[in-house]
C-alpha cells in the first residue's frame, strides 16, 4: 500500500433526476452532458491530493470465501450518498429525448472519499442544475448518516468526473487499485445510494474491459470503461466499483437499459484515469490533457486495402496532420499507422487519444509507425490541447495566464535559447497596478527551485513571501511575490 502523489504537471448512471435516453436498436443509454468542459472554484491553494494506493495484483485462490463481509466493512464507511438541492434539466439533442419524472425534486447520487482531508469524488451529472452549473445546495451523507454541506471544488466534462469537499477530516480514505491489473471474470461490487434508500452493495464480475465508442460521454469525450453485471441503478452515480481485495477499481458512470432498470450491462470509469482527473482537480482546480495534433482514425477494411495493411496489424490511422502541430514538426504523415507510444501498444484510434491525453504536456514521447510496410520511430512532443495557457487560481501567481515555454514564444520575447521556464504570457485586465509580474517575463525558479514542469508552479509557492528567479528583457533578477 502507498500514497499516490502525481509529480507531473500536468455515463453515467443516473440519480434520481430527469434523465436523457441515447436510443439504439435494442437498449437506451442513460446519461447527462455536461455544459462546459471545466468550472472552477477557489480550493486551498497549494493543497496536494494525496490518495491510498494498493496496486498489488489480486491474490487469487480456488477456495472459495462464503463471505466478503469483513473486506466491505472497511470499503462502506468511504461511500457516500450526495444530495443536490434541485432537479436536473440536460440540454436536448436531436438523438436524445428526455424522460420526465415529476415527483423527483432534487438530484440523488453517490460519492468516493478520496483524500482524507474531505475530498469526495462523484460523476459531474449528479451535481448539475438546469443552467448547466453545479447546484449550490450540495448535500453529502456518509454511512452514519451524518449530512455535512459540501463545497464544489471543479469537474471535468470529458471523463464526467467532478469532486466535492466537506468540512471534516478522516483518519483513512478510499484505498485505489489498479485498474489494470483486472481480469474478465474478476468478483466486483458495486456500492452505492440507489434510489436513496441507502449504501447498497451488489456483487458481479468484470464482463469486460476497455469498453469505448459508446457515445455515452458524447462528442470529445474519453471513454475506457470497465462493464459489469454488478446491479447498477439510478443513485449508484459516483459510487465506487470495488474488487474481492476492498481496493477501488472503477467509479459507476452508465447503464445500459430498456426501462431505466439494471439488466446486467453496468459501465465503470477506471481508477487509473479516474485518479488522474481527481488529482488535478484537487491539486490545480482543472485537468490539462496531452495533445499530439493528429486526426487518426481506426483501420477499417477498405483502409487496410488501399495502403495494403496486413490483416492482423493494429493500431491509429493518421487521416491529418495540421502544420505546425507537435506531429508536424516530427515528421508524421498522413497515411502513418501508430502501434505503439513508449512501447504501449496502440490498438484503436480511441486508445491513440486516451494515452496522449494522459500525458503531462512537454512530455517527449517515441511513436513506432508502420510507414509504407516499414516501421520506423519518431520522437515528439506532446503539447497542451488547444495550446491554451493556464489560468492559475487566484491564491497561486496573482493575476496572471502562464504557459510553457516553446519555439514561438521563444521567438516572440527574444528568450535565450539556454533558458527554460515558465512564460507569464499575459496580465489580466483587472490586475493590481502594483502586481511585479510582467508579460514576457520568464520565471525560472521559484523559492530556489527550478521549474520542471508548468502546474507545479502551484505546489512550489507557499502562502505569504515568495521569490522568483526571472529572466525579463535580457536581464536576470529576483523579484519578490505575496500569495494569499
Amino acid at each position: 500500500m502507498s500514497f499516490f502523489r502525481k509529480e507531473s504537471t500536468v455515463r453515467r448512471i443516473l440519480s434520481l433526476n430527469p434523465v436523457l435516453l441515447l436510443e439504439s436498436p435494442f437498449f437506451v443509454v442513460f446519461l447527462l452532458i455536461s455544459a462546459s468542459p471545466f468550472l472552477f472554484s477557489e480550493p486551498v491553494s497549494g493543497y496536494e491530493a494525496e490518495f491510498i494506493e494498493d496496486l498489488e495484483p489480486i491474490e487469487y485462490s480456488h477456495q472459495p470465501l462464503s463471505s466478503y463481509s469483513t473486506i466491505l466493512k472497511k470499503v462502506i464507511p468511504n461511500v457516500v450518498g450526495i444530495y443536490v438541492g434541485s432537479p436536473i434539466h440536460p440540454r436536448h439533442n436531436d438523438n436524445l429525448s428526455l424522460l420526465e419524472d415529476d415527483n423527483i425534486r432534487s438530484g440523488i447520487g453517490s460519492g468516493l472519499i478520496i483524500d482524507k482531508n474531505g475530498y469526495i469524488v462523484t460523476n459531474s451529472h449528479v451535481l448539475l442544475k438546469d443552467d448547466g452549473n453545479p447546484s449550490e445546495q450540495i448535500t453529502v451523507e456518509l454511512h452514519n448518516k451524518e449530512s455535512f454541506p459540501a463545497e464544489f471544488i471543479a469537474m471535468d466534462k470529458a471523463t464526467d468526473l467532478a469532486v466535492i469537499k466537506i468540512d471534516k477530516k478522516f483518519e483513512t480514505s478510499a484505498v485505489l487499485g489498479d485498474s489494470k491489473n483486472l481480469e474478465i471474470g474478476d468478483i466486483v461490487f458495486a456500492i452505492g445510494n440507489p434510489h436513496s434508500i441507502g449504501l447498497t452493495v451488489t456483487m458481479g464480475i468484470v464482463s469486460a474491459k476497455g469498453r469505448t465508442n459508446l457515445g455515452i460521454l458524447g462528442y470529445g469525450g474519453y471513454e475506457n470503461f470497465i462493464q459489469t453485471d454488478a446491479a447498477i441503478n439510478f443513485g449508484n452515480s459516483g459510487g465506487p466499483l470495488v474488487d474481492a481485495e476492498g481496493r477501488t477499481v472503477g467509479i459507476n458512470t452508465a447503464i445500459y437499459s430498456k426501462n431505466g432498470g439494471n439488466i446486467g450491462l453496468g459501465f465503470s470509469t477506471p481508477v487509473h484515469l479516474v485518479k488522474s482527473v481527481a488529482y488535478d482537480l484537487i491539486t490545480y482546480g482543472m485537468k490539462v490533457r496531452g495533445y499530439i495534433g493528429v486526426l487518426p482514425e481506426n483501420i477499417t477494411d477498405t483502409i487496410r486495402k488501399s495502403f495494403n495493411i496486413p490483416s492482423d496489424l493494429k493500431g491509429a490511422f493518421i487521416r491529418k496532420v495540421p502544420e505546425n502541430l507537435p506531429s508536424h514538426k516530427a515528421g508524421i504523415k498522413v497515411g502513418d499507422i501508430i502501434t505503439k507510444i513508449n512501447n504501449q501498444p496502440i490498438e484503436s484510434a480511441e486508445q491513440l487519444r486516451l494515452v496522449i491525453s494522459q500525458m503531462e504536456p512537454g512530455t517527449m514521447v517515441t511513436a513506432l509507425i508502420l510507414r509504407l510496410n516499414r516501421f520506423i520511430t519518431l520522437d515528439l512532443t506532446v503539447s497542451t490541447l488547444g495550446e491554451q495557457p493556464i489560468q492559475l487560481r487566484k491564491k497561486s501567481l496573482p493575476h496572471v495566464f502562464i504557459a510553457k515555454l516553446n519555439d514561438k514564444y521563444r521567438k516572440t520575447f527574444k528568450i535565450p535559447k539556454n533558458l527554460e521556464g515558465i512564460l507569464v504570457v499575459k496580465k489580466k485586465e483587472n490586475a493590481s497596478p502594483t502586481n511585479v509580474l510582467q508579460k514576457g517575463m520568464l520565471i525560472l525558479e521559484i523559492n530556489d527551485r527550478p521549474i520542471k514542469h508548468l502546474k507545479s508552479v502551484s505546489q512550489m509557492l507557499k502562502r505569504g513571501n515568495n521569490q522568483l528567479y526571472i529572466w525579463f528583457q535580457g536581464n536576470l533578477q529576483f523579484i519578490r511575490i505575496f500569495v494569499d
